[in-house]
C-alpha cells in the first residue's frame, strides 16, 4: 500500500506584484449588469469597501473589491481583479481581448468570462465559472454543499491533503471521493494531490499533474499526458512518498506521454505514440502503431509492440524490444 511519510505541500505562486490600492474613484453614471455603479475606477487601481459594492473597473488595472457581496464589471485595461471574501460576481464579458487574472476568494462566487484570456483562481470547488480559459481551484477542506460548475478550456485542482479525480468524459470532479464540481467543455486538466487521477474524453486532451500516486488515462483524440505542472507559476509539490508511482495510458490517437518522478508505467496503446521515461526505472509499452520510446536515467524496459518502433534506452542498463534500438544494453 502506498504510504506518505510527509504531507504534500502545494505552493501556488501568484504572478504579478500586488500594488497597494489607492483611493477609489467616485461613481459616475455607469452601470454594471443594469445596476448603478457605486465605485468607478480612474487611477491605476480601484478599491472597494467592506460593504456590498457595485464596481466598474473603468481605467484601473487593479481592482480590489474587499469584503462584502460585490458586483464587479471588468473593462479594459484591467488585468487583475481581487474579489475578496463574500458572495461576489465578477463580469468580464465586456473586457475585450485583455488577459484577466481573477482571484475570487472565499464565498459562493460567480465569474463570467469574455473574449480575452480568462485565468480564474477560486477558493474551493463551489463557485460558478463560465468561459474561463483556465480555472485554478485550491482545495483545503473536504467538499461539502452544492458542487460548483466550471465551463471553458481547462481546469486545475490542487490539494495538499485530499485525493482528487477529474473525469472529462463524465464532466465531474471528485475530492476525497465526494462529488465536488461539474464541468462543461473542458479539454485540459491539471491535478496536484496525494492521489491524482485524470481521465480524458473524445477530444485532444492535455492532462498533467503530480502526486504520490498518479493515474492518467487518455481516451479518444491525440492526447498529451505529462507528469508535472502546466505553467511557470503552477503549484510545486514537495513530498517524500514511499513508492511514488505513475501509470499513464494513451488511447487510439497519436499520444505524447511523459512520466512523473517516481516509477512510471507508460502505455501508448493504438496510434503513433511518443513515450518518455523520467529519472527512475520505468516500463514503456507502445502499441499497434509506429511508436517512439525513450527511457530515462535508470534501467528501463522498452517494448514497442506492433508497428515499426524505435526504442532509445538513454542512460542506465535498458532492455528493449523494437525494430530500431539504441542505448539498449540488455
Amino acid at each position: 500500500m502506498l504510504r506518505r511519510s510527509t504531507t504534500l505541500v502545494v505552493i501556488a505562486l501568484v504572478t504579478g506584484a500586488l500594488s497597494a490600492p489607492s483611493s477609489s474613484a467616485s461613481a459616475t453614471a455607469q452601470t454594471c449588469q443594469g445596476r448603478p455603479a457605486t465605485i468607478v475606477g480612474t487611477g491605476p487601481d480601484v478599491q472597494g469597501t467592506p460593504g456590498d459594492d457595485v464596481i466598474v473597473t473603468g481605467g484601473s488595472q487593479f481592482a480590489y473589491a474587499a469584503a462584502g457581496n460585490d458586483l464587479v464589471c471588468v473593462s479594459p485595461p484591467a488585468v487583475y481583479v481581487y474579489a475578496g471574501d463574500g458572495d461576489d460576481v465578477v463580469d468580464a464579458s465586456e473586457a475585450g481581448v485583455t488577459q484577466i487574472n481573477a482571484y475570487l476568494g472565499a464565498g459562493l462566487d460567480r465569474y463570467v468570462g469574455g473574449p480575452g484570456q480568462n485565468l480564474v483562481h477560486a477558493d474551493g470547488t463551489d463557485d460558478t465559472v463560465t468561459d474561463a480559459d483556465w480555472a485554478y481551484l485550491t482545495v483545503t477542506a473536504p467538499a461539502t454543499g452544492t458542487p460548483g460548475t466550471y465551463t471553458g478550456g481547462g481546469i486545475a485542482v490542487w490539494s495538499a491533503d485530499h485525493d482528487v479525480e477529474i473525469d472529462l468524459d463524465t464532466h465531474m470532479v471528485t475530492v476525497g471521493g465526494v462529488h465536488a464540481a461539474n464541468l462543461s467543455g473542458i479539454v485540459g486538466a491539471n491535478v496536484v494531490a496525494p492521489r491524482a487521477v485524470l481521465r480524458g474524453n473524445a477530444a485532444d486532451n492535455y492532462l498533467s499533474g503530480s502526486g504520490c500516486d498518479v493515474l492518467f488515462v487518455g481516451k479518444g483524440g491525440s492526447d498529451t499526458l505529462i507528469g508535472g505542472g502546466i505553467v511557470e507559476d503552477a503549484p510545486q509539490i514537495k513530498s517524500e512518498c514511499e513508492g511514488m508511482k505513475a501509470t499513464m495510458r494513451g488511447g487510439p490517437g497519436d499520444d505524447n506521454i511523459k512520466g512523473w518522478l517516481g516509477l512510471n508505467r507508460l502505455v501508448g496503446n493504438a496510434g503513433n505514440d511518443e513515450l518518455q521515461g523520467r529519472s527512475r526505472s520505468d516500463v514503456l509499452l507502445g502499441g499497434s502503431g509506429r511508436d517512439d520510446l525513450r527511457g530515462g536515467n535508470e534501467s528501463d524496459v522498452l517494448r514497442g509492440g506492433g508497428g515499426r518502433d524505435t526504442a532509445d534506452g538513454q542512460n542506465g542498463r535498458d532492455r528493449c524490444v523494437a525494430e530500431r534500438e539504441r542505448g539498449c544494453e540488455r
